[in-house]
């Protein structure tokens, strides 16, 4: 991927309010900070995304970075950390790193190496690090258009007193 200047390959939508979304398209390669709303990254990104809304990694996007966001849909690459509420991670996504959200749903033909925390508290961006579980998820017999849904993390047992 070439390198290029920002205003030519980021296209920002004027009014946030009218559900416009920026997107990086899928010729270009960025490196830094991206701080905004809705964003579709379709190229290589390299650094860090904060988005009040939904972030989408399109199918060929190759992305290193540490995420905040609401929503993530990843169908390509990524490497890093991402910290949302809500995190799909598609068919075609090949995803290495640490996941932290409320809801996590992994489809059917993803690869997702890494550390998983699904929060118990509406805001899943704490800055505390989880205690690390590695998950690789495999092609299985389910239906194409079912989704895996992985529950929370049971409240671990009391300790049983021992009698003399």
């Amino acid at each position: 991927m070439r390198r290029a200047r920002l205003a030519s390959v980021l296209a920002v939508g004027g009014s946030m309010s009218n559900n416009e979304v920026s997107v990086l398209s899928e010729d270009a390669s960025l490196s830094g900070r991206i701080t905004g709303q809705d964003l579709t990254v379709l190229g290589g990104f390299e650094g860090e995304i904060t988005v009040r809304g939904r972030l989408r990694i399109g199918p060929q996007a190759k992305v290193n970075a540490k995420v905040k966001a609401d929503s993530v849909e990843l169908e390509g690459q990524f490497d890093g950390e991402i910290r949302a509420k809500s995190l799909s991670v598609a068919p075609s996504a090949h995803a290495r790193g640490l996941f932290l959200a409320d809801r996590l749903a992994i489809r059917e033909g993803a690869v997702v190496e890494g550390a998983f925390n699904l929060a118990m508290e509406s805001d899943a961006r704490p800055e505390a690090k989880p205690e690390p579980a590695t998950m690789v998820v495999a092609p299985v017999a389910v239906p194409a258009d079912a989704t895996m849904m992985v529950p929370p993390p049971a409240a671990e047992a009391a300790p049983v007193a021992k009698s003399a």
